[in-house]
């Protein structure tokens, strides 16, 4: 009977720090996935962020009839608050362009086709989405991790 309780306590040793072992093995799956999440949300809210600028700057902009300058320096404005993320911007001074800011503005006038011609003003917005975490090293490889396109258009 002795024996018996030898053997038993015999197998419970051999199988010590596995959970340390079996969570050290999970670990990076679960930070990947957590990094993953943080970053699609981040993507999910400046995609947001750039159809509200956009909507927001081509009524303001077909209201006051303001010229295309005028109008471009009101998107830059509105999309400081996410420009950060888009690889650039916001933080570093340089809210847009394409001057490696990773964000692009185009604002322009177009006829609308339709029953009868239509002046409109349209704004497109292009974001190149590098995120928060790790934003920096990605930048300085050159990273995107998703492109983030989105556009306005509002008659006259």
């Amino acid at each position: 009977m002795r024996e018996q309780r030898t053997r038993r306590g015999r197998g419970r040793d051999n199988e010590r720090g596995i959970a340390a072992l079996e969570f050290v093995l999970v670990l990076p799956l679960l930070v990947a996935m957590l990094y993953a999440g943080v970053t699609f949300g981040q993507a999910i809210y400046a995609r947001y962020q750039l159809a509200s600028a956009a909507n927001e700057s081509a009524r303001a902009c077909a209201l006051e009839s303001t010229d295309m300058a005028t109008c471009e320096q009101h998107v830059r404005q509105k999309i400081a608050s996410v420009a950060h993320w888009c690889g650039g911007g916001g933080g570093d001074g340089d809210a847009g362009g394409s001057t490696g800011s990773g964000v692009q503005v185009s604002v322009s006038r177009r006829a609308l086709a339709g029953l009868r011609h239509v002046d409109a003003i349209h704004i497109e917005i292009h974001c190149a989405f590098v995120g928060s975490v790790g934003r920096k090293l990605l930048k300085k490889h050159g990273v995107t991790l998703i492109n983030l396109n989105t556009s306005a258009t509002m008659p006259l």
